[in-house]
């Protein structure tokens, strides 16, 4: 099976059960893509659940796990990163961002080691546009 066709089956899944992980303790996000294993990408799609605090299956009750895996796609509990908004344009970050330039998450392909607290550096992209009348 395909890696789109099991990302389509993710997504499938996702939309039947995201109210259901966010009402669990906890559970402040619900996504999909690749699941990570040992800090790692791999390439099997799961349901990805964010987390500010992983904790211990040990002390939680059943109803306040994340299970394994939901009809048959794993689940990845990762820790929510919280970011710190930054100001300036793209004119003073190096380049300015044109039209139809490919983005990607780089994730998989980073170094974390060569940063300071082992995040690969990347951010979310955003804009704010406004309309001139002429």
């Amino acid at each position: 099976m395909s890696a789109a066709r099991n990302l389509s089956e993710v997504l499938k899944v996702h939309r039947r059960v995201e109210n259901r992980l966010l009402a669990i303790p906890g559970v402040h996000a619900v996504g999909i893509g690749w699941k990570e294993v040992h800090g790692k990408v791999t390439d099997i799609p799961a349901l990805r659940v964010y987390v500010l605090e992983k904790i211990s299956g040990a002390v939680l009750r059943r109803t306040e796990t994340v299970p394994r895996e939901i009809a048959g796609i794993p689940t990845d509990v990762l820790l929510l990163k919280t970011g710190s908004p930054i100001s300036g344009g793209a004119r003073e970050h190096g380049t300015v961002l044109k039209a139809g330039a490919t983005l990607s998450n780089l994730k998989g392909v980073i170094d974390k080691s060569n940063t300071e607290n082992g995040d690969s550096g990347l951010g979310t992209l955003g804009f704010f546009a406004s309309i001139i009348h002429s």
